[in-house]
């Protein structure tokens, strides 16, 4: 991708994106960053390692990565369904006290 067209999907200026090449410009916003990566392809690790800003070796892989974030998502539904449960739960005894104060 030259710098042209990086610089047209992220809505800068192409000497914007030659002055972070070349290092001629204070370091880009987080948020530049993120969308960098996302219009590369790549992930932030990859693109650090890349630019020279971390060594090959301390990179998470890709498939780790990947791994990584399968088993967060196992997490999260996990905890979406015992907050389910949890839920069912709480109505039951909530109509339970109602129908024990009518009594």
């Amino acid at each position: 991708m030259t710098q042209s067209q990086l610089a047209r999907a992220l809505g800068v200026a192409q000497g914007t994106i030659a002055r972070i090449e070349s290092g001629g410009r204070e370091a880009p916003r987080f948020t530049t960053v993120v969308k960098i990566a996302t219009v590369l392809g790549i992930s932030l690790d990859a693109l650090a390692v890349d630019a020279g800003i971390l060594p090959r070796s301390t990179a998470v892989s890709e498939s780790a990565g990947r791994a990584a974030t399968a088993r967060a998502l196992r997490g999260l539904q996990a905890a979406r369904e015992r907050l389910a449960d949890s839920d069912d739960q709480l109505a039951a005894i909530e109509t339970e006290l109602r129908t024990s104060r009518r009594s």
